[in-house]
């Protein structure tokens, strides 16, 4: 019964599209922005599918806690015994939920038809399936105080094996990836994230004509129905390529949206994944031309698309942890 509870769990948040929270802005002077993110309603916001991780109650406005995002800057040595290890899994681009929210793009897993990619963190985690990804403009975190022109981060959350099932299921392991345009550089990882948007924002405005046309509207996602295409034309992805053989950062922190709950270890590599200009005007595109079910356009982000919270205050004693290849023994 605990095992049927915890798949339900699981497959409530990966089969659905972002459940919403109360309005809040980036805007530092607005009545809604970050300096009153604890004002916001956090009564529906999709991590409470998944009970252990407790985000029931807002904690933008905490100072007991340990708020994300940080400039990063070691100041503890390496807690891990090894790289980051990866299982591609057999999910497709096609077998993804693709969405545009008011404050990120963003990519789901489903939890039926494919086998989810998996990572193995060490630093006390068991191996874990991703359960989703999203992308921030500009950077949300710095590294040695700069910031990178974007951010993509990936949400572990259920282990594989039946026997870690409970091993910190209070918390998400997230692994993050800087996106730098500056040295203007074509990544055909990330083309392939953007068609997926490009597909999703395509597709809510299709069914936004078909409104105004009195016709019904179609399935938004995904892509193409499971068993309708040829799976030879769309191989298996490799969502995780971005952090093969990296190295990189390490701390204890919060979700960057309400409720900002202190639930979050992040594992954020150190070399910066390089797009193009082009790219990047794509991705902050889609982010400020975003529209709702109601054919409303409804985002936060600004004229250049931007949707990060600014940094959170380091307390004292908050470690900061570094790895490299210096830290592993094979």
């Amino acid at each position: 019964m605990k095992k049927q509870l915890f798949l339900l769990s699981v497959a409530s948040i990966l089969s659905s599209p972002s459940l919403a929270v109360g309005i809040f802005s980036y805007k530092k002077n607005d009545s809604r922005g970050p300096s009153n993110w604890n004002e916001v309603d956090v009564e529906d916001n999709e991590w409470q599918a998944w009970k252990p991780l407790n985000v029931d109650k807002n904690e933008c406005g905490s100072e007991e806690n340990s708020q994300s995002p940080i400039n990063l800057v070691k100041n503890h040595e390496c807690r891990s015994d090894h790289e980051m290890n990866f299982d591609r899994g057999t999910c497709t681009l096609v077998d993804l939920f693709w969405e545009i929210t008011p404050y990120s793009l963003k990519g789901t897993f489903p939890i039926e038809n494919c086998r989810r990619p998996t990572v193995d963190i060490s630093d006390s985690f068991h191996e874990r399936y991703a359960s989703s990804f999203e992308l921030k403009v500009p950077s949300e975190h710095f590294m040695n105080g700069k910031q990178y022109d974007g951010e993509l981060y990936f949400s572990h959350v259920d282990n594989v094996e039946e026997e870690h099932k409970e091993n910190r299921d209070n918390q998400i392991a997230m692994t993050s990836v800087f996106l730098d345009a500056s040295g203007d550089k074509f990544s055909a990882y990330m083309e392939k994230l953007i068609i997926g948007w490009k597909f999703a924002r395509r597709r809510r405005n299709q069914n936004c004509r078909r409104k105004e046309q009195g016709r019904p509207k179609i399935p938004e996602m995904p892509i193409l129905p499971p068993g309708s295409y040829d799976p030879s034309k769309y191989g298996v992805f490799y969502f995780h390529e971005v952090f093969k053989n990296k190295y990189y950062y390490g701390y204890r922190g919060s979700l960057t949206v309400p409720p900002c709950s202190d639930i979050v270890r992040w594992f954020i590599v150190d070399k910066p994944l390089q797009i193009s200009k082009r790219q990047l005007k794509n991705l902050q595109f889609l982010l400020r031309s975003r529209v709702n079910e109601s054919c409303e356009k409804e985002t936060y982000a600004d004229k250049r698309g931007r949707v990060n919270r600014p940094l959170q205050r380091v307390a004292e004693g908050r470690d900061i942890f570094h790895c490299d290849e210096s830290d592993y023994s094979n």
